[in-house]
This record gives C-alpha cells, structure tokens and sequence, in this order.
C-alpha cells in the first residue's frame, strides 16, 4: 500500500511539473525513450536508487521550529525537504547528464533539460505558505540526518496526523 501511495504521490509531482503543457508528458516520454548514453543511463539509475529511498520512515519530527509551525506550513516544509533531499541525492548524476546534454546538443536531452526545469505551478495560497515560511530555518532541517536523505512523506505525514 505504501509503494502505491509513493508511485502516485511521485506520478502527480512529475504531471504537476508538466501540466502547464498538454504534449509535454508525451515529449517528455519520447525524450527519455531515445536516451543511450551512459551520462543517461547513470542519471536514471541514480534517480531510481533515490526513489527507492523514499521508503524511509521518519516517525517525528523534534525541531523548535518546525513544531511551531501550523499544519499547512508543516506539511508545506516536508514536502520541500523531500524535493531538497531528492535533488541532493542525484545532484552529481543529473550535473553529468546536462553537460553531456548541453555538450552535444543532443535535442531529446534538450527537451529533458528544459521539463525538468520547469517549476511547478503553485496557488496564491500555496505561495503564501511558502512566504511565511523562514527559509533558513527550512535549509537547516533539509541538512539534518533526519531529513538529509529522500524519505517516506506520506508515512510522515500519517504519523504527524496532517
């Protein structure tokens, strides 16, 4: 069941990134099919191997901070350590994997590049949240061990009842 709740969860964050274009999705899956190199075949592999992470339970939270936060700002703040944590854990692979792109001037790495560059759309209340939110505070935590790796967001977010 929690697999299912990481594959949808993870499924909605790649459609929100490319819902602000129709065909992108489709682009997108063409792109990646073409790809052979094995700049490529390690970005993936890595972006795999980090995915798997998220099975990673985290039961509380103990921070100042983060406990004096309202429920939208928490589970706003769990939501960006585990993006943070997920770029960081394939940072050097996806590095690799755009200057091969960039050196080659391979077209369906470009369409890579530029959908994976895409922030996702986000509500007035959404950026709100996000506002109010100190941002060193929010970069502290992301370096904790707790949060230093991908983790189960959704186990999380159950155990903290959000």
């Amino acid at each position: 069941m929690r697999i299912d709740k990481i594959f949808i969860l993870s499924s909605f964050l790649l459609l929100t990134a490319c819902s602000s274009h129709t065909n992108d999705y489709q682009d997108l899956q063409k792109a990646i099919s073409t790809q052979n190199s094995s700049e490529y075949k390690a970005y993936d592999s890595k972006m795999s191997y980090c995915r798997g992470l998220r099975v990673r339970e985290v039961n509380q939270v103990d921070d100042s901070y983060f406990n004096s936060l309202t429920d939208a700002q928490k589970s706003k703040v769990l939501g960006i350590l585990l993006f943070k944590a997920s770029e960081r854990c394939y940072a050097y692979e996806e590095a690799q994997y755009f200057k091969f792109v960039i050196r080659t001037n391979d077209a369906d790495g470009m369409k890579i590049l530029k959908l994976a560059s895409f922030a996702p759309q986000q509500t007035e209340a959404s950026k709100a949240i996000i506002d109010s939110l100190d941002s060193k505070e929010v970069e502290r935590l992301s370096t904790t061990e707790q949060f230093s790796t991908p983790f189960d967001i959704i186990y999380l977010l159950d155990k903290l009842g959000l």
